[in-house]
């Protein structure tokens, strides 16, 4: 190269100028691509600067310009331009450094080869060339006129006027992007003071967010937001982990803390520094005490009482009642017990400025104790005043002690003590055989009273329990006469009328055959009905006479049947028809069978074949049938109410209907077992939960859950025993529930929504005092059935759970006693449709009976009575704690 340069012959001006662009990701970039940029666009540059250099030194009388071209993109940042942008910034640098170089050596004269030499640097914008597809930018003719007009004045420059500009501008915001923009843009340009003006806004807005929070401080109520926010100016942001000390007892008070997120506890250190007292000079005491002082340990030497003084939380100070007391040393020590916390740190000179400029310690300090004294009724503790007398007290009761240790030595060794017989005399005064004898005399006497006493209450009892059966003899008896004349007076009233509505229903009939013939063999049916009932009233009371005739009693359950049959229902006959039409009704839209009564051939066959003593009671479709309603009520409100509720539920299962309204004859008939029919139990080819039906030693039939010891910890919506029903809003929760679960909490109920899977109660026990419902602690109950293993002695909690749909609250009852009050599991839940019970771990048991589900509250619950009884009892406390 510098031989081709030699034949050239003079030259005055060199003009380097290459570039090789490559716009691509730089992951999708091939390795050629990325190594002929480096080569062409810096490597050549630096060959063909120094062949021009030796070139320049043959040639020293003559003037000489090189004329080097970078480019304004190795000032730039642009997406895709990765490697170009690089080749260009290392150009214009190693250029830069060449003509230091080559000036620094002009000035010390040391090398006379570049006097005559003159080296530009020209770092121009785009320009429309065939490597920008002359798209954009000034053409080249101009360029060139441009950067000429710069020779001389300048070493590095961008050259033409509109280069100069673009160039600036993208020194001044060096922009990122993804893209280069190929056509023109327009930008938007924001002054300095327009940008600190935005910094500023967003200060004041972060303050004011600040200062709310700091004023929900009780103490810093009455204060400005101008003080506030000089507070917040002046004090720095703490972090603290779990277990660190924000101060210790007996350090400088030199600063205070605002609590921001976490929990503080404050702790006071009692020391027992007991003086050693003068002993006497017996040798014997002076054993005994260096004995005592090497069974201590060295860490224990003096006796520490490690006092939790109180808990503090977010918006509160600590350590600010050292600052107000102006002491000089902490009196307590902070200590973090949450996992972590986030402080406000306050200097010992804003908290005093800030408090007494605007005369605001007299309303703090009043504010704080009564606080501090309610919190201090409500959690048990005492001030500090109590407890540093409780440490002086129990500091004195070990020196009494100590004392009466050393006093009983002292007797010992004194002269009344000396004769160790005396000692054995002193000694069997206390084991006296006499005094002991007459103690256990005494405790006989006493023993006998109470038996008398117990004795007497027994036959107390049996006097009063035969009053009573007296009572109700005479009761029956006079309702027997009332029958027998009712029926006496109104036996041919009887006859009459129903052969008056026979005659009524026979044209009836006769005018509905001819308008509607579908409706009419429902309508003959109805006739039959009434045929039947009437039939029935006659041989039912015929059947009374011939038992009253031969001196047999009559049970209460067949008087109030006849008093139904004859009078209720004579009196109250608008009731029996309406009742008739909706069976009729729901026959022809349902499907459902039609009104049989006991004394129909069919009804016995259906009797006989299912070898049911009592009734009948239809399960199929989840529907129960309304014969058994209608015979077991004793009056047609609750006949109507009975079959309202029915229709309301919408088919809703009859173990619900059991519970509410046949729940006493089910015990007395032996059926409740029936109850369990349609719930539905976990299956297929891992069963989890083992689920059986058994009776207690009351008779009642309840479930058992049992989960196996090879089975995991799990709960799916399969899991365990399930009752659905149709959706609707309860307000009662009613079940007893027994657990043999010792250490844990798996015997689970959930009260829930089946087809979003959300739950409304959730109810957990199993240890004693382990009683949970939506996550909130039963305190002082105490689960007595835990120790109990056995199904056939097992002890029973009835626990009542009221819902209020409108506050998404729920009231809890542990044998109709009130226990608290909590929020719903989940808050979207709407209505619920399913009732589970399952166990969370293996090797758990779990039992649950008597089940229910009410509209309303369910009937026989007390829990007015407990409620009166609470309210007097907090009056009570209240009045006293006054006094």
């Amino acid at each position: 190269m510098f031989n081709f340069l030699q034949e050239i012959g003079d030259i005055a001006i060199f003009v380097n100028n290459v570039g090789v662009l490559a716009i691509k990701e730089f992951l999708k970039m091939e390795r050629q691509e990325i190594q002929d940029q480096v080569d062409i666009n810096c490597g050549s540059v630096c060959i063909m600067l120094k062949f021009q250099l030796e070139y320049v030194k043959n040639n020293r009388q003559r003037k000489i310009l090189i004329m080097n071209l970078s480019s304004v993109s190795g000032d730039c940042i642009l997406g895709y331009y990765q490697v170009y942008c690089g080749s260009k910034a290392f150009v214009s640098r190693f250029l830069e450094n060449v003509i230091y170089e080559i000036e620094e050596e002009k000035k010390n004269k040391k090398n006379k080869n570049y006097d005559n030499l003159e080296i530009f640097v020209l770092k121009p914008g785009f320009i429309k060339t065939q490597m920008t597809g002359g798209k954009m930018g000034i053409n080249t003719k101009q360029a060139v006129l441009g950067s000429f007009n710069m020779l001389g004045k300048k070493k590095i420059t961008d050259g033409h006027w509109i280069h100069q500009i673009q160039n600036k501008i993208t020194r001044m915001f060096v922009f990122e992007s993804k893209y280069m923009n190929l056509e023109d843009c327009n930008f938007g340009v924001l002054s300095k003071q327009a940008f600190n003006k935005v910094l500023y806004q967003a200060e004041i807005e972060k303050l004011e967010k600040q200062v709310e929070q700091i004023k929900l401080i009780p103490s810093l109520k009455y204060t400005s937001t101008l003080l506030l926010e000089d507070l917040l100016k002046n004090s720095e942001t703490c972090q603290f982990l779990k277990g660190n000390y924000l101060f210790k007892e007996g350090e400088k008070v030199s600063y205070c803390y605002i609590v921001i997120e976490g929990e503080i506890q404050l702790e006071k250190i009692a020391h027992d520094n007991l003086e050693q007292e003068q002993l006497s000079q017996d040798p014997n005491q002076q054993i005994q005490v260096e004995q005592r002082q090497q069974d201590q340990k060295e860490d224990n030497q003096n006796n520490i009482y490690q006092l939790r003084l109180y808990i503090l939380g977010k918006n509160e100070f600590v350590g600010d009642e050292d600052i107000i007391n102006k002491k000089k040393v902490r009196q307590y020590s902070a200590r973090v017990i949450s996992q972590s916390a986030k402080l406000l740190k306050v200097k010992k000179e804003i908290l005093v400025i800030q408090i007494y400029n605007e005369n605001l310690g007299k309303k703090y300090l009043e504010q704080q104790q009564l606080e501090n004294d309610k919190n201090n009724e409500a959690l048990g503790y005492n001030n500090q005043n109590q407890i540093l007398e409780f440490c002086k007290n129990q500091r004195e009761q070990e020196k009494e002690k100590k004392i009466n240790q050393l006093d009983f030595q002292k007797l010992k060794h004194q002269e009344i003590f000396k004769d160790q017989i005396y000692l054995d005399r002193f000694q069997s005064l206390l084991k006296n055989e006499s005094i002991l004898k007459q103690n256990e005399i005494q405790k006989q006497i006493e023993q006998d009273k109470q038996n008398k006493l117990f004795q007497l209450q027994q036959q107390q009892k049996e006097l009063i329990e035969k009053s009573k059966k007296k009572q109700q003899q005479q009761i029956q008896k006079s309702k027997e006469e009332n029958l027998q004349m009712f029926y006496n007076k109104n036996q041919d009233n009887l006859e009459i009328q129903q052969q008056q509505e026979l005659k009524i229903i026979q044209l009836k009939n006769e005018e509905k055959i001819k308008n509607n013939q579908p409706y009419q063999q429902c309508q003959q049916k109805n006739d039959k009905r009434k045929n039947i009932f009437a039939i029935h009233i006659k041989n039912k009371f015929a059947q009374k006479q011939q038992l009253n005739k031969n001196g047999s009693e009559i049970n209460n359950n067949n008087l109030n049947e006849i008093y139904f049959h004859q009078g209720q229902d004579l009196l109250q006959k608008q009731h029996y028809n309406e009742f008739i039409s909706r069976q009729d009704q729901d026959f022809r839209d349902k499907n459902v069978h039609p009104l049989r009564f006991p004394n129909s051939e069919e009804y016995l066959k259906k009797m006989k074949e299912k070898n049911s003593p009592t009734f009948d009671i239809s399960i199929k479709n989840k529907m129960v049938d309304r014969v058994q309603m209608f015979k077991i009520t004793d009056s047609p409100k609750k006949i109507s109410k009975a079959h309202h509720n029915i229709d309301k539920v919408n088919m809703i299962p009859s173990v619900l209907i059991f519970n509410r309204y046949l729940k006493d004859l089910l015990k007395q008939k032996g059926l409740a077992s029936s109850s369990y029919s349609d719930w539905t139990q976990e299956s297929g080819s891992s069963i989890k939960n083992q689920i059986s039906i058994q009776t207690d030693n009351e008779g009642d039939k309840f479930i058992k859950i049992e989960k196996t010891e090879d089975q995991k910890i799990s709960f799916s919506n399969d899991e365990g025993i399930w009752i659905k029903f149709g959706k609707s809003q309860p307000k009662h929760l009613r079940f007893k529930f027994s657990s043999t679960n010792k250490e844990t909490e798996d015997t689970n109920l959930r009260l829930k929504n089946d087809s979003d899977d959300l739950t409304v109660v959730s109810f957990r026990c199993g240890n004693a005092g382990f009683i949970r419902v939506n996550d909130q602690q039963m305190v002082g109950f105490y689960n007595s059935t835990v120790s109990e293993k056995s199904t056939t002695d097992v002890k029973w909690t009835q626990c009542d759970v009221l819902l209020d749909w409108d506050k998404q609250s729920v009231d809890i009852f542990i044998d109709e006693t009130y226990k608290g009050q909590g929020e719903f599991y989940h808050s979207e839940v709407s209505k619920v449709d399913k009732l589970q019970m399952y166990n969370l771990k293996p090797g758990t048991v779990s039992y649950f009976k008597n089940l229910e589900v009410c509209d309303e509250k369910c009937e026989n619950f007390n829990w007015g009575k407990n409620m009166k009884s609470s309210i007097i009892l907090i009056s009570i406390l209240s009045f006293a704690i006054l006094m």
